[in-house]
């Protein structure tokens, strides 16, 4: 993966129906090897294969550092969504790479507290601060 890549953008829709709580935007930028993926809509089964598959290249990439997903437009998240977000964190953490969630809504927060992975994962404000956090 070349760091000269600014961003990716991608829509992902469950054509099997209308419901638009079931679409997911993803934007993606490259921070100095940091991986910041800005998630809207839902993290939830429906996605969650389609979000594996675009984020799974940023994964492979000799020059990562670190990947935050920015929660601040998540409308919903469900045990799938939670799962995923656990498997990425075990990966990064055998490669000796950082993970954080950033600018959680107060139900996506309520989610991480209920499940105490808010004890486990790093959860800040604002991007900044977790490139902060993660580049100590």
């Amino acid at each position: 993966m070349s760091s000269k890549k600014k961003a990716s953008f991608i829509i992902i829709t469950d054509h099997s129906c209308d419901r638009r709580d079931l679409e997911m935007k993803i934007l993606q930028r490259n921070e100095k090897g940091y991986y910041i993926f800005n998630l809207e809509g839902s993290v939830a089964l429906e996605n969650t294969n389609k979000l594996k598959s675009f984020v799974k290249p940023y994964l492979e990439d000799s020059e990562l550092k670190g990947i935050i997903f920015n929660m601040d437009k998540v409308s919903s998240i469900d045990s799938s969504g939670i799962g995923y977000i656990v498997s990425i964190y075990k990966k990064l953490k055998t490669r000796n790479c950082k993970f954080a969630l950033s600018s959680l809504n107060r139900q996506s927060r309520e989610v991480f507290t209920l499940t105490k992975l808010d004890k486990i994962l790093v959860i800040v404000e604002d991007d900044q601060s977790a490139l902060n956090i993660m580049s100590k």
